[in-house]
């Protein structure tokens, strides 16, 4: 598969949400992404509930999609 400029520069605002998230965020992001990672687990590993985590995770993915390029609905929202 080729990568098009498209593909770089997707990939270069994913990695600049990545870097704009809080530390607690971030690492909740990457472990539910990339580890596997359940709540439960993160809660226990950083002595927080299951909420927080979840509440953590929330805010990285509000970061992500706002990082991203508006799509052509979001020019239509009042």
């Amino acid at each position: 598969m080729t990568e098009t400029a498209d593909d770089r520069q997707r990939l270069r605002r994913a990695r600049q949400a990545v870097r704009r998230m809080k530390p607690f965020d971030r690492s909740v992001f990457l472990a539910v992404r990339f580890e596997d990672a359940s709540y439960e687990e993160l809660a226990e590993r950083h002595g927080v509930s299951a909420q927080d985590v979840e509440e953590a995770f929330a805010r990285s993915i509000h970061v992500l999609i706002t990082t991203q390029r508006p799509r052509w609905w979001q020019f239509w929202l009042w």
